[in-house]
């Protein structure tokens, strides 16, 4: 009967089938899920591999751009290079081999240095030579007492002679 056995039997409405029957599910269940997982890592695969391949592409114009510009500017800095020597030239700087701007200046700064104390020292001596012709000229006679010194030097003689 009822207790005997077909609580416990194979049929699909037995408990035992109930669960054979759910575990087939589950198993038809995770099959499905391992192949959607499957198919997502193909495709993220797939997409990764476009990525890296767009990675690259962009690289490699990257790098092209980058020696296109560093030409341009190797080009620029020559043609500064050579108007700066022909301006040198003309300004007659060729021969001068500088060091630095910095080096430039203090050769400037010296050399105003050096017209400064030159400067100096001919202003003194002029000074001096000034001063020394004011007092020569205090100390001599004016043109009208020099034509009477002579005058009277003249008539002296002449009364000597007499």
């Amino acid at each position: 009967g009822v207790g005997s056995g077909n609580l416990g039997g194979s049929g699909f409405g037995s408990s035992r089938g109930f669960q054979k029957g759910f575990s087939d599910m589950e198993s038809v269940e995770a099959k499905r899920r391992q192949m959607k997982w499957a198919w997502q890592i193909e495709t993220l695969d797939q997409k990764e591999m476009e990525v890296h391949k767009s990675q690259v592409k962009i690289s490699r114009e990257q790098t092209a751009t980058f020696l296109r510009d560093l030409g341009a500017l190797r080009q620029e800095v020559t043609s500064i290079k050579k108007r700066q020597s022909t301006l040198d030239q003309s300004l007659g700087l060729h021969n001068y081999k500088f060091d630095g701007i910095s080096a430039r200046f203090l050769d400037i700064d010296a050399f105003v240095r050096d017209s400064l104390i030159k400067h100096d020292a001919v202003t003194r001596k002029l000074r001096g030579l000034t001063d020394s012709h004011d007092r020569l000229q205090r100390s001599h006679a004016s043109s009208p007492e020099r034509i009477r010194y002579l005058e009277d030097d003249r008539h002296a003689r002449e009364l000597k002679d007499l």
